[in-house]
């Protein structure tokens, strides 16, 4: 069962095109099936597809936990640059939840979309940030900058560093180096879209309306409101938002993109 936070996600996605129940959707890196499970459930065609590493990927599903999940034969795993497991034209729309920054290759699965999407398709897309301050995966700062380091020494003073500020644990720091090395690909957000239009997709960054979205959510639409909002977590009761708040979010968005998270749509075309 999905919590709150990623059914307001859902919610959100599926608010953005206008879905018939008898169209496909395919969760694009489904992990173990919540999201699919969940529109399943709202009677939607829903399947899901995921990468398996070639080493223990049996163990890899085991622990996704499928044997418990009734919905695991709409759900399709392949191995890393094999094509998605679903034939052309076979869905309409194309959920994807933090998924484009663990992409190694990410072209490739860019024109797989195009590939298995159905004229007019569209992709709804929410994936961590191109300069993040602090990973979310790891819990490294500036872990972006710190991939490009070559150095030996400077790496170990940096994990050193990283430890020694209370980022990551000891114990950890090993083990979320290697993950960061083999999962995370942090890309601008200007190569990203060059690749989106390259393999023929129209790119639409709507982060503001998701962001305005949350903020409605919790009836925030005054100055007041939003100062109560931020300094003592006290939703508001507006359901319009004024100009001040819209500036406030304006400004937001505009760091929010580059160091949280970013939103997109991606239409096909032709």
């Amino acid at each position: 069962m999905l919590s709150k936070g990623f059914k307001e996600v859902l919610d959100f996605a599926l608010e953005q095109v206008d879905i018939n129940p008898k169209k496909n959707i395919l969760d694009f890196g489904c992990g173990n099936g919540r999201f699919v499970e969940e529109m399943r459930e709202r009677n939607l065609n829903a399947y899901g597809c995921d990468i398996v590493p070639k080493i223990r990927g049996k163990l890899f599903l085991v622990r996704q936990g499928l044997e418990h999940n009734k919905n695991s034969q709409y759900i399709r795993y392949y191995y890393d640059l094999e094509k998605i497991p679903f034939e052309d034209d076979f869905f309409a729309f194309i959920f994807s939840y933090q998924v484009f920054e663990h992409i190694r290759n990410l072209e490739f699965s860019t024109k797989e979309m195009h590939r298995v999407m159905g004229g007019g398709g569209v992709v709804y897309s929410e994936f961590a940030a191109s300069y993040p301050f602090v990973d979310c995966h790891t819990g490294f700062p500036m872990l972006w900058l710190a991939q490009k380091i070559k150095n030996k020494k400077v790496k170990k003073i940096y994990c050193y560093l990283s430890i020694k500020m209370g980022f990551v644990i000891r114990e950890e720091v090993c083990k979320a180096w290697r993950f960061a090395k083999k999962y995370l690909f942090y890309r601008s957000y200007k190569e990203m879209d060059s690749v989106f239009r390259a393999n023929g997709f129209e790119v639409r960054d709507i982060t503001y309306y998701r962001r305005k979205k949350r903020l409605m959510l919790d009836g925030v639409g005054t100055i007041r409101e939003l100062l109560s909002y931020k300094i003592l977590r006290k939703k508001g009761k507006s359901d319009r938002m004024g100009y001040g708040v819209r500036a406030y979010l304006y400004f937001h968005v505009l760091f929010y993109r580059l160091l949280v998270n970013r939103v997109v749509l991606l239409s096909k075309l032709g």
